[in-house]
């Protein structure tokens, strides 16, 4: 008797998670300026920087534009 209700809140658990991811799920796409998620596009700018080339002086000059 214990052993099914122990199995009865594993089923629970099992399902309430399984409820969980489709409920978080998101839909992904890209068209050729965004990526969309969820229908909605968002734009994302990216860059990098090579720290070891780059004194803090050269950093804010070109951060301020000066």
């Amino acid at each position: 008797m214990e052993s099914l209700v122990m199995s009865g809140k594993k089923l629970c658990v099992m399902v309430l998670c399984l409820c969980w991811v489709h409920a978080v799920t998101a839909s992904v796409t890209y068209d050729h300026k965004a990526i969309v998620v969820n229908g909605q596009r968002k734009i994302m700018f990216s860059g990098s920087i090579y720290y070891p080339r780059s004194t803090p002086q050269n950093i804010v000059k070109r951060g301020f534009g000066r």
